[in-house]
């Protein structure tokens, strides 16, 4: 349920706009990958402010991945979309409910092993590079472990949550002294691309990918992030990713469908947030949060499920979208791994497994991954 993967997609040129907070009073037409604004000076558009020099690039984007995924013969939006500062603050508490397993599991491995984790990074100058990396509690104990290891290094937190990171930098200026949290808002790949051109002269990268981030889309989906990944590293650089490991579903189900209802609101807030950035008219009593195991996926999936035959509209793009009562919308998928499946992962994408780290349970392991010379795209 950790924040998704951002893998390379085409997009268009963002049209400027005025640099000023202004009504929602454009819609876009989308054809193939370009996207084009309209005016329109419909005052029933609504009025939801928007600044449109800093955001439209993103709502273009969350535009045209609704107008995909509601297009296609089983609706669905990528998973990305859930985390707007409502939802990763919801994700945040579900993180601390008893059913929702991965946190304590990871929290664990790194109060045991983080010690040992740092003797792959002796003897050089790294910038540790954390992805999604959601609100610090794991990450405080591994970069205590790792001061105290004597590992030198810097920190680079990404998320495309500006209010995550800023909690984020609290937390790790007080519980870690002497490490100086240099925060990036923006996606995975992109910012961590950035990164690695500008890296100084002998200086290593150490990506953390943890809470089975890694497993939030499609196989196909996991192979081509692992390969973009390798590519923006150099040999000898390391990656440390979480992987959720395979279990029975039972239990699978209670932590994606907690008893308090946290994972209902997460899930539901998506409709919650295209009502308020595109204009459309969800009915969240009309929609209901479902759980369950795909064996034949090897992951969860969460729906919203409609309950009754409706049409809703989409201001931004124009248009609206019918939904049949019991149809489902896909927001998540969430795939579990087996310790086979994470080595061949790994080699087949330009890295050899140096460790892997298990909590006592077996529920949950960390692998260390070192990019090798053996690549090609």
């Amino acid at each position: 349920m950790p924040s998704s993967l951002d893998l390379p997609r085409k997009s268009a040129p963002v049209r400027d706009f005025p640099s000023q907070v202004r009504t929602f009073d454009h819609v876009w037409k989308i054809e193939e990958d370009q996207l084009t604004p309209m005016r329109t000076d419909d005052a029933s558009l609504g009025s939801a402010a928007l600044n449109v020099n800093k955001i439209d690039r993103e709502l273009f984007d969350f535009a045209r991945d609704v107008r995909d995924g509601f297009s296609a013969p089983l609706k669905f939006i990528p998973s990305r979309w859930l985390y707007d500062e409502r939802g990763s603050s919801l994700f945040s508490q579900i993180t601390r409910l008893p059913e929702y397993y991965p946190t304590e599991r990871e929290l664990e491995i790194f109060s045991t092993h983080a010690s040992s984790m740092a003797k792959a990074l002796l003897g050089s100058n790294w910038k540790v590079v954390e992805l999604g990396a959601g609100d610090g509690r794991k990450t405080e104990i591994l970069l205590r472990s790792w001061q105290r290891s004597e590992v030198q290094f810097s920190y680079v937190p990404v998320d495309v949550s500006p209010s995550a990171l800023e909690e984020l930098c609290k937390r790790i200026n007080t519980g870690c002294p002497g490490v100086r949290a240099r925060p990036r808002v923006g996606e995975n790949l992109s910012v961590l691309r950035e990164l690695s051109d500008a890296r100084i002269r002998g200086e290593k990268i150490c990506v953390l990918f943890m809470g089975s981030s890694i497993g939030n889309c499609a196989w196909e989906d996991v192979e081509n992030f692992l390969s973009e990944l390798r590519a923006t590293l150099l040999p000898g650089d390391l990656a440390l990713i979480g992987f959720d490991l395979i279990k029975d579903s039972k239990r699978l189900i209670q932590a994606y469908d907690d008893s308090q209802g946290v994972t209902r609101d997460f899930n539901l807030n998506l409709l919650r947030r295209m009502n308020r950035e595109l204009g459309a008219n969800f009915d969240l009593d009309q929609f209901r949060h479902e759980a369950s195991w795909n064996p034949g996926l090897s992951g969860m999936e969460s729906w919203l499920v409609s309950l009754r035959d409706q049409m809703v509209d989409i201001r931004a793009l124009n248009t609206s979208f019918k939904f049949r009562r019991w149809e489902p919308i896909r927001t998540e998928i969430s795939l579990k791994f087996s310790p086979e499946v994470i080595d061949d992962l790994a080699c087949a994408n330009g890295f050899a497994p140096l460790a892997r780290y298990e909590d006592r349970a077996g529920d949950f392991t960390d692998a260390i991954w070192e990019a090798t010379d053996a690549f090609w795209m």
